[in-house]
């Protein structure tokens, strides 16, 4: 069965935390709808995490989602549903307090990065992006400033509005988790 492509809600709204959607596939653990406002990651940014809410009040765990080839979004469920739900109606709800967190971060990244790139020539080499912290990792290749000294200010730059912290990894060293 051709299963069509998943409406994408997320790009209408991003601030979509929940909507009503038709199951239209069950493969193993995973679960397509006809619509979604699950992000299935991507550009370095996880995907989102939640539940899907039957009117009868049972739930199942979304753990993840991700997107194939045709552009079908599939929720991947803590739990293997019944072939049987396909057809009904649920009710899909995003972990809103996770997506708020990943969306600052990338927020803060773009705006890092643009300002790395147009204040010292750094490049990005690797970013992670998680709900509890994120990193950026830049090749600098004629940058003298020390961040151990704090964060160099400019009129009207986002350090003016904001408090921030540096934590310096010298040459040679790596902080990981």
């Amino acid at each position: 069965m051709e299963i069509p492509a998943t409406v994408r809600l997320y790009l209408r709204n991003n601030h979509c935390f929940e909507n009503e959607a038709t199951i239209l596939a069950v493969n193993e653990n995973l679960i397509a709808f006809d619509q979604s406002c699950f992000y299935p990651g991507g550009g370095g940014q996880p995907p989102d995490e939640g539940i899907l809410k039957f009117s009868n009040g049972e739930t199942i765990e979304i753990e993840s989602v991700r997107s194939d080839s045709e552009n079908v979004i599939w929720h991947v469920c803590k739990t293997h549903p019944s072939e049987g739900l396909i057809g009904k109606s649920v009710h899909l709800i995003i972990n809103q307090e996770r997506r708020l967190a990943l969306m600052r971060y990338h927020t803060v990244l773009h705006v890092l990065n643009t300002i790395t790139l147009r204040d010292y020539g750094g490049w990005i080499t690797g970013v992670q992006i998680n709900p509890d912290y994120s990193r950026i990792d830049f090749k600098l290749e004629k940058f003298l400033y020390d961040f151990r000294h704090g964060i160099p200010k400019s009129p009207g730059s986002i350090a003016d509005a904001q408090s921030q912290t540096a934590h310096f990894a010298g040459t040679g060293s790596r902080r990981g988790n």
